[in-house]
């Protein structure tokens, strides 16, 4: 190829070469100078023998205090020695990847990911090095598996489904619950684990009001395990955005077996009915018209940390901030002309001093057409709070990163 090129020039192509190289030189030069990345060249001892602007100032430094440095002055990791053989070893193999902390001006540590490779400048084999600094990235990816970690293992039955309304996400809970493994239903219509009668209204109620709101909770529902049982439950949903376009959807399913059974065992039998409320799976309170505690089951002591003595004949509002105590009057206010207010979350005060964060869902009880009372079923939210603050922490975090982006 040299001798063809030689050629060239003695046939008078001469100057059109040496224009070609002039233009490489100067689209390299703007690449270089321009980067949002550091770029350096590196001789085999880790010297700086030149860099662009990024390679300085990603780290704080001036030109002119950068110019003085070696790879170690900023690596506050590897000996000069283990740097020196480090860089002898990348040109050695021609090229490498690799992610190393950097140190910055004021002490800061930055995770940094470098790609080398081996050049040859003037007759002298140096590294040719790309670094970029990944420490919003890393960050980013531990917050992604932190949430997707507490996803997972939430108890509910967590799925999402895309615009054809096929499940592509299916989390240990909703295995749990309906009994299919992710590789059994992802991919699959969602209509699969709705029975027939109900699949088309169903999702097109959901789907409307998630297009419409963008999000709805407390729909009551069937759903089909794969043992072919219609398990009740209790169904909470968002719309899943890129931007302002809807790009999926996500439900929450809460399995209400137990209460369900509640209800109807409450109209079949008080014998079976205290049975299930001594041993339903939530807290179950019982308020009588004066809207005090005239009953707890089990899970309810356990929940607020007293006996049955000590709790009974006290108010719920005895448990609850006073800046909740208007909202939560209001509630049961309408509890005794309806008969029924629907979920709402607060806080509770626990024997011990913690305040946890509660779901109520309360039915009134009237007898002879006059309000008696109230049944209410208390869940702990505090693990699904904090999981949901994390994640709009998250997301203003992942805004914060996209829009800081250099790219």
């Amino acid at each position: 190829m040299e001798d063809k090129d030689r050629t060239k020039d003695a046939d008078g192509s001469q100057s059109e070469n040496a224009l070609g190289r002039s233009e490489a030189e100067i689209r390299y030069s703007a690449v270089f100078d321009q980067s949002p990345d550091g770029i350096l060249i590196i001789d085999e001892e880790g010297r700086i023998l030149d860099f662009n602007k990024a390679a300085h100032s990603d780290l704080g430094y001036t030109r002119e205090e950068f110019s003085k440095f070696s790879i170690s002055d900023i690596d506050p990791v590897e000996t000069p020695e283990e740097i020196r053989a480090h860089v002898r070893r990348t040109i050695t193999e021609k090229k490498a990847e690799f992610e190393v902390t950097h140190r910055t001006k004021s002490g800061e540590f930055r995770n940094v990911l470098v790609i080398s490779q081996t050049i040859v400048l003037s007759g002298r084999t140096v590294l040719h090095v790309i670094w970029r600094d990944i420490t919003d990235q890393k960050a980013a990816d531990k917050k992604v598996r932190y949430l997707a970690s507490i996803l997972e293992n939430v108890p509910d039955a967590v799925c999402s489904i895309d615009l054809e309304g096929k499940i592509v996400s299916w989390n240990e809970g909703a295995e749990r619950i309906l009994g299919y493994k992710p590789d059994e239903v992802i991919g699959r219509p969602i209509q699969s684990i709705i029975p027939e009668e109900k699949a088309r209204s169903e999702v097109d109620y959901c789907i409307g009001e998630l297009n419409k709101r963008g999000v709805f909770a407390g729909h009551e529902t069937v759903r089909i395990a794969k043992d072919g049982r219609r398990v009740p439950v209790e169904i909470s949903g968002v719309a899943l955005r890129d931007g302002q376009k809807i790009t999926g959807y996500a439900s929450i399913m809460r399995d209400i077996t137990t209460r369900t059974s509640m209800e109807r065992a409450l109209m079949e039998s008080e014998s079976k009915y205290r049975d299930l409320f001594e041993n339903a799976s939530d807290a179950v309170f019982v308020l009588d018209s004066g809207l005090r505690y005239a009953d707890v089951n089990r899970k309810g002591l356990e929940l607020m940390g007293y006996t049955r003595e000590e709790l009974l004949g006290r108010r719920p509002l005895d448990f609850i901030p006073e800046e909740q105590r208007p909202q939560s009057a209001a509630e049961f206010d309408k509890l005794r002309r309806k008969g029924s207010y629907e979920t709402f979350e607060g806080r509770m005060l626990t024997k011990d001093g913690r305040w946890i964060d509660i779901e109520v869902s309360s039915t009134a009880i009237f007898r002879d057409g006059a309000f008696s009372g109230s049944r209410d079923i208390v869940r702990d939210i505090t693990s699904r709070k904090r999981a949901e603050e994390e994640l709009r922490e998250s997301k203003k975090f992942f805004e914060t990163v996209i829009e800081a982006a250099p790219t």
